[in-house]
């Protein structure tokens, strides 16, 4: 679009396109199209008499181009700025270079096309004072039909003899009027009637003409330039349109892969919670046959109420990580982090009974609790601080039976493993969270031995279930203690 522009003499509306066009063009992959691309740029600034930005594009197409045809055309255009420029010198040294390449004498056009640029430009230098160099140029255009170069060569002729034989200069721009009317190149027409007037200024014709003819050019101009700069906003209307389809299409195939993981993750947390539920009333029937001694109204009310609790710990413990895992998947979480959570649904729901035992979570809950503890100090003084002060019926029920599970297991712990002599636990209650301090003289334990006892790590389960923490802290021979913290 750009060549075509400059070639429609619209030259800033081309400099624009192929500024923006040699943006996505690289030196290597597109030598070809970039060195075209700064080959146009430059004549672009030439026609627009801006002739050190026309050098510069000259010199970087002739430095891209990997085609040695190529390289001699930029060569010659570069030469022809530095006629316009007046640096005559270095534009002769510069096409006599040229001329001496075998590549060149292939292609008789382009090598007229030297020769006459070189003849133009030493006359123009004081050089060469005789037609001979144009006139072998002009023949060899004849013979090959360039009808084009011909109005170049028959335009240097003009101005040649523009002095010495005006009359004969005449005939030769009446040439080019005559070619450029056949080949539609109005503007070297215009070209010649500049010369034409300074031959004969008098001349009314002449004159009209070039008025006329000039403002028939900024017309078309400026019709090319409206017509362009609409092709352009069409294609960016184009392009706009397209973009937006391809994002339309990329956020609907988000939303559809997101509506399958959340229909998968529904299912996998259906199927928990059936699992449960298969539990709880395999459970319960498990414990309805325990009770078939006591009657019938008793066993249903104890069948109710070990579902309603059962029931409430499935929702706590299952429900608040299945909402958890459905929030990840909404938010394009990590597909691992959903996974890892998603398998510690399933550990937990297969761990689910080992951690099932009634707690008397009522009234007398100190006194089960204590007793429970009274349980294992065969041999062992228990001390403890800090009970007075809890309203036990404020804690949470579950945590309670959560407390009372830990404490439990750290005391068959303290009973199997720690041989202790003494026992101590601190109850201290915060706002927040009731925190406990048990503490042991025992033997201890080392880290690994730690790792490898499952009651302590069934402990670390129903802390984590419940939003708890619990530190265990020993080394062998120094004892055991463990810091517990759970939510009122």
């Amino acid at each position: 679009m750009g060549t075509i522009q400059k070639n429609k003499n619209d030259y800033f509306g081309s400099k624009e396109t192929l500024t923006e066009a040699i943006q996505y063009l690289q030196s290597k992959k597109d030598s070809k199209y970039l060195s075209s691309s700064y080959n146009a740029l430059a004549t672009n600034h030439r026609k627009l008499l801006n002739y050190q930005d026309a050098l510069k594009y000259y010199n970087k197409a002739i430095e891209i181009s990997n085609s040695k045809k190529d390289k001699l055309i930029y060569q010659n255009n570069l030469a022809a700025t530095y006629i316009d420029n007046g640096q005559f010198k270095t534009a002769i040294s510069l096409l006599k270079s040229i001329k001496k390449e075998n590549v060149l004498h292939k292609t008789k056009i382009k090598h007229a096309l030297v020769l006459d640029n070189l003849a133009y430009a030493k006359w123009l230098s004081g050089i060469n004072k005789e037609q001979t160099e144009f006139i072998k140029a002009l023949r060899i255009r004849k013979k090959n039909k360039d009808q084009r170069g011909q109005i170049a060569s028959y335009t240097h002729l003009g101005e040649f003899y523009s002095k010495k034989n005006p009359q004969k200069a005449i005939v030769y721009f009446d040439s080019v009027i005559q070619l450029s009317k056949k080949l539609r190149i109005p503007r070297a027409e215009k070209d010649v009637l500049t010369f034409l007037m300074k031959i004969d200024s008098e001349n009314v014709f002449i004159r009209d003409r070039y008025v006329a003819l000039t403002d028939s050019l900024y017309n078309q101009e400026l019709k090319v330039k409206t017509q362009f700069a609409k092709y352009k906003y069409d294609d960016k209307l184009q392009q706009e349109s397209i973009l937006r389809l391809e994002k339309e299409k990329a956020e609907r195939e988000v939303e559809l892969t997101k509506q399958r993981t959340r229909k998968i993750i529904s299912y996998f947390g259906i199927a928990i919670l059936l699992l449960g539920l298969c539990f709880i009333v395999y459970d319960s029937k498990q414990r309805s046959k325990r009770l078939k001694q006591k009657n019938k109204t008793e066993k249903l009310k104890a069948t109710f109420e070990t579902e309603a609790q059962l029931a409430r710990r499935v929702h706590d413990d299952f429900g608040a990580k299945l909402n958890h895992s459905m929030a990840l998947v909404q938010n394009d979480t990590d597909k691992m982090e959903v996974l890892d959570m998603l398998e510690s649904l399933y550990n937990q729901s297969r761990n689910f009974s080992r951690e099932i035992n009634e707690v008397d979570i009522g009234a007398n809950y100190k006194t089960e609790l204590f007793s429970m503890l009274g349980t294992y100090t065969l041999g062992v003084k228990l001390y403890t601080t800090g009970t007075t002060k809890i309203n036990w019926n404020s804690i949470n029920p579950l945590s309670k039976t959560v407390l009372y599970k830990i404490l439990r297991e750290l005391m068959i712990n303290m009973t199997k493993y720690s041989k202790a002599t003494t026992v101590t636990i601190a109850f201290i209650n915060t706002p927040s969270i009731l925190r406990v301090e048990y503490l042991d003289d025992g033997v201890g334990a080392s880290k690994k031995q730690l790792n490898f006892k499952n009651g302590l790590r069934i402990t670390e389960n129903r802390i984590q279930a419940i939003g708890g923490t619990i530190i265990f802290d020993s080394e062998k021979g120094k004892g055991f203690k463990a810091e517990i913290q759970i939510p009122n």
